[in-house]
């Protein structure tokens, strides 16, 4: 599993509910389970999301008041733009100014960047970062986030592609699928 792979775990384990989430850690190789425990520390620290109930719970409890179920976390333009894979990124980039793809590149460490960067011309490549050391810099904050948020605007219309499960979709999906096989052989039983 890559980085990506693992912040996107993470950020799903938020959603589910102590149980569930100890549980899917438990099915984890002790090498993922470590990545993902860290990209969940890292998201935790960071304030993006708070660890809420389970909106829909894998032990069961479907007799939940929906007062107490969590609400799905919001995806973020920042989020938008750094889940998306370069190879979906890279020609909506290329259309764009130096100066906004180097306003975009300020803003954080993106996973998509290296590639992005290896994708343009040398030429090019010399103007983005001169963009990078004065014209993105000096932006205020509010251009610098309407960049972004055009960026993800963008990036939400595209088609989006099946994307392949990781390994943690996997497990979450068979074990999906193991409560709703025991819910149907419970309701034929009564």
């Amino acid at each position: 599993m890559t980085f990506h792979g693992y912040a996107r775990a993470a950020k799903s384990l938020v959603a589910l509910g102590s149980e569930d989430r100890q549980w899917l850690l438990s099915q984890l190789a002790s090498d993922d389970r470590a990545c993902v425990l860290e990209a969940l520390q890292h998201l935790l620290a960071a304030n993006d999301v708070e660890i809420q109930p389970a909106t829909s719970s894998l032990t069961g409890d479907a007799n939940m008041p929906a007062s107490s179920r969590g609400q799905p976390v919001e995806r973020t333009d920042h989020d938008i733009v750094e889940e998306t894979e370069a190879d979906a990124l890279i020609p909506l980039l290329c259309e764009e100014s130096d100066w906004l793809i180097a306003t975009v590149l300020t803003q954080a460490e993106w996973p998509w960047a290296d590639t992005f960067m290896e994708s343009c011309s040398p030429a090019r490549l010399e103007r983005i970062t001169i963009a990078m050391k004065t014209e993105a810099v000096a932006l205020k904050p509010k251009v610098r986030q309407a960049v972004l948020s055009s960026l993800a605007h963008g990036l939400r219309q595209q088609p989006r592609a099946a994307q392949p499960l990781s390994s943690f979709e996997k497990i979450l999906s068979r074990a999906e699928k193991k409560v709703s096989q025991a819910w149907s052989r419970d309701g034929e039983t009564t």
